[in-house]
Protein backbone atom coordinates (compact mmCIF):
# COMPACT_ATOMS: atom_id res chain seq x y z
CA UNK A 1 0.00 0.00 0.00
CA UNK A 2 1.34 3.38 -0.95
CA UNK A 3 0.49 6.56 0.92
CA UNK A 4 1.29 9.99 -0.46
CA UNK A 5 0.69 13.39 0.95
CA UNK A 6 -0.95 15.73 -1.47
CA UNK A 7 -0.14 19.39 -1.29
CA UNK A 8 -2.94 21.33 0.28
CA UNK A 9 -4.53 18.22 1.79
CA UNK A 10 -5.41 17.70 5.43
CA UNK A 11 -2.16 17.03 7.27
CA UNK A 12 -3.89 15.55 10.34
CA UNK A 13 -5.81 12.97 8.34
CA UNK A 14 -2.62 12.04 6.47
CA UNK A 15 -0.75 11.38 9.73
CA UNK A 16 -3.69 9.41 11.17
CA UNK A 17 -3.84 7.29 8.03
CA UNK A 18 -0.05 6.84 8.09
CA UNK A 19 -0.18 5.81 11.76
CA UNK A 20 -2.91 3.25 11.06
CA UNK A 21 -0.99 1.76 8.13
CA UNK A 22 2.24 1.55 10.15
CA UNK A 23 0.38 -0.09 13.04
CA UNK A 24 -1.16 -2.67 10.70
CA UNK A 25 2.24 -3.37 9.12
CA UNK A 26 3.92 -3.86 12.50
CA UNK A 27 1.14 -6.21 13.63
CA UNK A 28 1.47 -8.21 10.42
CA UNK A 29 5.22 -8.65 10.82
CA UNK A 30 5.14 -9.20 14.60
CA UNK A 31 5.37 -12.81 15.74
CA UNK A 32 2.23 -14.29 17.27
CA UNK A 33 4.05 -15.01 20.56
CA UNK A 34 2.72 -13.45 23.71
CA UNK A 35 5.00 -11.86 26.29
CA UNK A 36 4.69 -14.95 28.49
CA UNK A 37 5.76 -17.23 25.69
CA UNK A 38 8.62 -14.94 24.73
CA UNK A 39 9.95 -14.92 28.30
CA UNK A 40 9.54 -18.71 28.53
CA UNK A 41 11.48 -19.22 25.30
CA UNK A 42 14.22 -16.84 26.42
CA UNK A 43 14.52 -18.69 29.77
CA UNK A 44 14.79 -22.04 27.96
CA UNK A 45 17.38 -20.61 25.58
CA UNK A 46 19.44 -19.28 28.49
CA UNK A 47 19.12 -22.62 30.29
CA UNK A 48 20.32 -24.54 27.23
CA UNK A 49 23.22 -22.15 26.72
CA UNK A 50 24.26 -22.44 30.37
CA UNK A 51 24.12 -26.26 30.18
CA UNK A 52 26.29 -26.22 27.04
CA UNK A 53 28.82 -23.93 28.76
CA UNK A 54 28.82 -26.22 31.81
CA UNK A 55 29.43 -29.34 29.70
CA UNK A 56 32.22 -27.60 27.78
CA UNK A 57 33.83 -26.53 31.06
CA UNK A 58 33.67 -30.11 32.38
CA UNK A 59 35.28 -31.41 29.19
CA UNK A 60 38.06 -28.81 29.41
CA UNK A 61 38.63 -29.70 33.07
CA UNK A 62 38.77 -33.43 32.36
CA UNK A 63 41.20 -32.85 29.47
CA UNK A 64 43.45 -30.77 31.71
CA UNK A 65 43.28 -32.96 34.82
CA UNK A 66 42.88 -36.27 33.04
CA UNK A 67 40.32 -38.96 33.63
CA UNK A 68 40.42 -41.45 36.52
CA UNK A 69 41.36 -44.17 34.05
CA UNK A 70 44.42 -42.26 32.93
CA UNK A 71 45.52 -41.74 36.55
CA UNK A 72 45.28 -45.48 37.29
CA UNK A 73 47.11 -46.29 34.07
CA UNK A 74 49.86 -43.85 35.00
CA UNK A 75 50.12 -45.41 38.46
CA UNK A 76 50.40 -48.91 36.98
CA UNK A 77 53.15 -47.79 34.64
CA UNK A 78 54.99 -46.15 37.52
CA UNK A 79 54.94 -49.40 39.53
CA UNK A 80 56.69 -51.35 36.78
CA UNK A 81 60.41 -50.98 37.43
CA UNK A 82 62.64 -50.82 34.38
CA UNK A 83 64.86 -53.90 34.19
CA UNK A 84 68.43 -54.19 33.01
CA UNK A 85 67.71 -56.88 30.47
CA UNK A 86 65.55 -55.67 27.57
CA UNK A 87 64.32 -59.21 26.89
CA UNK A 88 62.89 -59.41 30.41
CA UNK A 89 61.27 -56.02 29.95
CA UNK A 90 59.63 -57.22 26.73
CA UNK A 91 58.33 -60.34 28.47
CA UNK A 92 56.97 -58.31 31.39
CA UNK A 93 55.23 -55.86 29.06
CA UNK A 94 53.47 -58.60 27.08
CA UNK A 95 50.93 -60.55 29.12
CA UNK A 96 51.48 -64.30 28.76
CA UNK A 97 48.31 -66.32 28.32
CA UNK A 98 48.43 -69.78 29.84
CA UNK A 99 45.66 -72.17 28.98
CA UNK A 100 43.66 -73.40 31.94
CA UNK A 101 43.00 -76.74 30.19
CA UNK A 102 46.33 -77.88 28.75
CA UNK A 103 48.58 -75.48 30.73
CA UNK A 104 50.44 -74.44 27.58
CA UNK A 105 51.40 -70.79 26.97
CA UNK A 106 50.33 -68.30 24.27
CA UNK A 107 46.62 -69.15 24.25
CA UNK A 108 43.69 -69.24 26.64
CA UNK A 109 41.02 -71.87 27.22
CA UNK A 110 38.73 -70.38 24.55
CA UNK A 111 41.44 -70.81 21.93
CA UNK A 112 42.67 -74.22 23.13
CA UNK A 113 42.83 -76.67 20.22
CA UNK A 114 43.29 -79.61 22.58
CA UNK A 115 40.05 -78.79 24.39
CA UNK A 116 38.23 -78.33 21.09
CA UNK A 117 39.55 -81.66 19.86
CA UNK A 118 38.61 -83.44 23.10
CA UNK A 119 35.12 -81.95 23.03
CA UNK A 120 34.69 -82.94 19.40
CA UNK A 121 35.89 -86.49 20.12
CA UNK A 122 33.66 -86.85 23.18
CA UNK A 123 30.61 -85.64 21.27
CA UNK A 124 31.37 -88.17 18.52
CA UNK A 125 31.72 -90.96 21.09
CA UNK A 126 28.38 -90.17 22.73
CA UNK A 127 26.49 -90.15 19.42
CA UNK A 128 27.66 -93.67 18.47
Amino acid sequence: MEIKYEEGGDLTSFFLELENVMKAASEATESPLTDGRKSFISRIKMSIESKVREIQAQERYSRIKGTPESHSTQAERALIAPSQDSALADQAAVPVDVCGYCQKPRHNIRQCRTLQKDLRDSSMNTTK
